[in-house]
């Protein structure tokens, strides 16, 4: 599996970014229909809101929302986090402590920054949203950041 440093010094894996790949095509096929990106902005604003803790290091202050900023240069925002028993909600739990352990498992052992997950979201959602979610315009993400509280 490769690493890599991105510019904004996130350490971003192949290992994640197949799991999480993997986490949204099992939920498309699942539902039998891709996620949106907002259905999938408040799933894993759901994940993060309830469990930041135990999957990333940053976990305080807490997520509030997630934005999605498309290629087109349109923003997605979340509008609340998808509740504990949401199917996607489950699914991208699971991915994200993978995830987690993936870091931990690797040569300088920790949790992921919130940062480097939206960051390796962002990366497969790119060039090839159209994979794994519905998003507006058929275009793909530039990058997803989180709002915190008090922030």
């Amino acid at each position: 599996m490769g690493w890599w440093m991105t510019d904004d010094d996130n350490m971003l894996g192949d290992g994640p970014a197949d799991t999480l790949s993997d986490a949204l095509l099992e939920a498309a096929k699942r539902r039998g229909a891709k996620p949106t990106l907002l259905e999938f902005l408040n799933a894993w604003l759901g994940v993060l809101a309830s469990s930041a803790s135990g999957l990333i290091q940053d976990a305080t202050p807490p997520i509030t929302a997630l934005s999605a900023r498309l290629r087109s240069g349109d923003v997605v925002t979340s509008t609340a986090p998808a509740q504990a028993a949401d199917p996607l909600v489950r699914i991208l739990f699971q991915a994200s402590e993978d995830i987690a352990v993936e870091y931990e498992e690797g040569d300088e052992p920790r949790k992921p920054r919130s940062t480097e997950l939206l960051g390796t979201a962002a990366f497969i959602l790119g060039p090839a949203s159209q994979r794994f979610l519905q998003i507006p315009g058929g275009t793909g993400v530039q990058e997803i950041v989180a709002q915190r509280a008090g922030g």
